[in-house]
């Protein structure tokens, strides 16, 4: 299974935003991308970045964004994973509305829509890559170019409801929020519940983990015992402790299983298959 980046969340003013991958030879233009004409300068920023990764042209997509800001390092290492052969996915501008701008320096807020092609000989992509994402992209000129210095995601809605729930468990963990993460949880089981509130608690407490959900579909081996009341999502993430400490860093693979409850998704249960050891850049360590 191939690894596809997590950090796609409904947040506000989050410092990324949801990407998409890109395989093969595409068409350099960006048909059906309805781009605002008021500001050719700033629109061409937005049109390049789509045309960069319709044609998985990497060095053309970083190209816009301003090496030396603060943001560059993350998206270049959240981003490269999304320029891989395996999935074949079209994104697409919606609408992109200038914001404000002066001599040197703009806002564009950009609607954008990505999705894994159906027709595709390659791999089909996880479920969550199929989107539709509201942005801001804040740009400098720089020796006479627009340069992104930084992003904001303002809204990230699913094709498929049940990644909301997914990312909302992702996303509190990866902020400490503890009452945002169970709030993905059935609390049902008084016993369970408590048992993963106590030790998340004690994880938040202790380490400083990045949770990364490298991959997510609905699972085609396992199914679930009423599909209008429950689901099953096979998953791979990775855990890694951002300080040095006793943390074990690891990459996990299994299944989360859902179920409605009150008309809205909620984790039962976790199923592990498989765990291994991972380095802090999430490489597998062999032979430890």
């Amino acid at each position: 299974m191939k690894k596809i980046s997590s950090f796609i969340v409904v947040i506000m003013l989050c410092i990324s935003i949801v990407g998409c991958s890109s395989s093969g030879t595409k068409n350099s233009s960006t048909k059906g991308t309805r781009v605002s004409t008021e500001d050719p300068d700033i629109a061409s920023v937005v049109d390049g970045k789509v045309k960069a990764i319709n044609n998985n042209k990497f060095d053309d997509y970083m190209d816009y964004y301003d090496n030396k800001s603060s943001i560059y390092d993350k998206v270049k290492s959240d981003k490269k994973i999304y320029f891989s052969d395996q999935y074949d996915m079209s994104t697409s501008v919606v609408k992109s509305t200038v914001l404000n701008r002066t001599k040197d320096k703009a806002q564009v807020q950009v609607e954008e829509t990505n999705k894994v092609k159906e027709n595709s000989k390659k791999e089909k992509g996880p479920g969550f890559l199929n989107n539709r994402i509201l942005y801001v992209d804040y740009l400098k000129k720089i020796d006479g170019k627009w340069k992104i210095t930084d992003e904001a995601l303002l809204k990230t809605e699913y094709t498929d409801k049940i990644f909301d729930v997914l990312y909302k468990n992702i996303k509190a963990a990866n902020d400490k929020k503890i009452d945002d993460y169970m709030s993905t949880f059935d609390s049902n089981d008084e016993d369970s519940y408590d048992k993963i509130k106590n030790d998340m608690l004690t994880s938040f407490n202790k380490y400083d983990v990045k949770y990364t959900l490298l991959e997510a579909t609905r699972s085609t081996k396992k199914k679930s015992t009423d599909p209008n009341k429950d689901t099953v999502i096979y998953f791979e993430e990775t855990c890694i402790d951002t300080k040095h400490s006793d943390y074990n860093n690891s990459k996990i693979v299994g299944y989360y299983h859902l179920r409605l409850v009150n008309g809205e998704w909620k984790i039962f249960n976790i199923e592990t298959t498989k765990t291994v050891k991972v380095d802090a850049q999430g490489n597998e360590v062999k032979g430890k």
